[in-house]
Protein backbone atom coordinates (compact mmCIF):
# COMPACT_ATOMS: atom_id res chain seq x y z
CA UNK A 1 0.00 0.00 0.00
CA UNK A 2 0.95 3.76 -0.71
CA UNK A 3 1.18 6.26 1.74
CA UNK A 4 1.53 9.86 0.87
CA UNK A 5 3.92 11.11 -1.47
CA UNK A 6 4.41 7.26 -2.98
CA UNK A 7 6.42 6.27 0.02
CA UNK A 8 5.33 2.39 0.85
CA UNK A 9 3.91 1.94 4.06
CA UNK A 10 4.74 -0.85 6.89
CA UNK A 11 3.06 -4.01 5.54
CA UNK A 12 3.68 -4.36 2.05
CA UNK A 13 4.96 -7.49 0.06
CA UNK A 14 8.45 -6.82 0.17
CA UNK A 15 8.70 -5.15 3.22
CA UNK A 16 7.26 -7.98 4.87
CA UNK A 17 10.04 -10.64 2.84
CA UNK A 18 12.80 -8.27 3.74
CA UNK A 19 11.76 -8.04 7.34
CA UNK A 20 11.61 -11.97 7.10
CA UNK A 21 15.16 -12.78 5.48
CA UNK A 22 16.59 -10.23 8.66
CA UNK A 23 14.88 -11.86 11.32
CA UNK A 24 15.91 -15.36 10.00
CA UNK A 25 19.69 -14.32 10.40
CA UNK A 26 18.79 -12.59 13.37
CA UNK A 27 19.13 -8.98 11.99
CA UNK A 28 17.23 -6.06 12.37
CA UNK A 29 16.89 -3.45 9.25
CA UNK A 30 17.65 -0.32 10.68
CA UNK A 31 15.44 1.16 7.72
CA UNK A 32 15.32 5.14 7.38
CA UNK A 33 13.68 5.90 3.72
CA UNK A 34 11.73 4.01 1.73
CA UNK A 35 9.64 4.69 -1.73
CA UNK A 36 8.25 2.19 -4.71
CA UNK A 37 10.13 5.29 -7.10
CA UNK A 38 12.96 3.38 -8.19
CA UNK A 39 14.37 6.41 -9.89
CA UNK A 40 14.18 8.52 -6.95
CA UNK A 41 15.99 5.58 -4.62
CA UNK A 42 18.91 5.21 -7.18
CA UNK A 43 18.99 9.03 -7.00
CA UNK A 44 19.49 8.69 -3.50
CA UNK A 45 21.96 6.06 -3.43
CA UNK A 46 24.13 7.91 -6.41
CA UNK A 47 24.05 11.24 -4.11
CA UNK A 48 25.15 8.93 -1.15
CA UNK A 49 22.69 8.52 0.92
CA UNK A 50 22.92 5.07 1.91
CA UNK A 51 22.55 1.86 0.15
CA UNK A 52 19.26 0.18 -1.09
CA UNK A 53 17.47 -3.16 -1.68
CA UNK A 54 15.40 -3.22 -4.86
CA UNK A 55 14.76 -5.18 -7.95
CA UNK A 56 17.68 -6.44 -10.04
CA UNK A 57 16.22 -4.96 -13.07
CA UNK A 58 16.52 -1.98 -12.25
CA UNK A 59 19.43 -2.18 -10.28
CA UNK A 60 21.37 -2.93 -13.53
CA UNK A 61 19.85 -0.24 -15.65
CA UNK A 62 21.50 2.19 -12.35
CA UNK A 63 25.17 0.94 -13.16
CA UNK A 64 27.53 2.13 -13.88
CA UNK A 65 26.62 4.81 -11.40
CA UNK A 66 26.17 2.88 -8.27
CA UNK A 67 27.54 -1.02 -7.73
CA UNK A 68 24.98 -3.82 -7.16
CA UNK A 69 25.29 -7.19 -6.08
CA UNK A 70 23.17 -10.07 -6.10
CA UNK A 71 22.12 -11.03 -2.19
CA UNK A 72 23.36 -14.43 -0.93
CA UNK A 73 20.81 -17.01 -0.01
CA UNK A 74 18.23 -16.67 2.13
CA UNK A 75 16.78 -14.51 0.03
CA UNK A 76 13.84 -12.88 -0.43
CA UNK A 77 11.38 -14.56 -3.04
CA UNK A 78 11.96 -11.60 -4.81
CA UNK A 79 15.26 -11.00 -7.14
CA UNK A 80 16.74 -7.86 -5.71
CA UNK A 81 20.25 -6.45 -5.36
CA UNK A 82 21.95 -4.19 -3.40
CA UNK A 83 23.54 -0.92 -4.53
CA UNK A 84 25.55 2.16 -3.10
CA UNK A 85 27.87 4.58 -4.33
CA UNK A 86 32.00 2.98 -4.51
CA UNK A 87 33.26 6.15 -3.55
CA UNK A 88 31.40 6.96 -0.06
CA UNK A 89 31.84 3.24 1.52
CA UNK A 90 31.69 4.18 5.21
CA UNK A 91 32.16 1.92 7.90
CA UNK A 92 28.59 1.02 9.04
CA UNK A 93 28.05 0.66 4.85
CA UNK A 94 31.19 -1.97 5.00
CA UNK A 95 29.84 -3.65 8.11
CA UNK A 96 26.44 -3.75 5.84
CA UNK A 97 27.64 -5.09 3.19
CA UNK A 98 29.99 -7.61 5.06
CA UNK A 99 26.74 -9.39 6.39
CA UNK A 100 25.13 -9.26 2.97
CA UNK A 101 27.62 -11.42 1.64
CA UNK A 102 29.43 -8.94 -0.74
CA UNK A 103 33.48 -9.73 -0.77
Amino acid sequence: MRGAGGHVRLGTGLRTALEAACAEEGLLPDVRTETDDLAVLTDLVRHGFGVALMPWSAAERARPHVVTIPLRPPAPNRRLALVWRRDRLTAQRRAFLDLAGHD
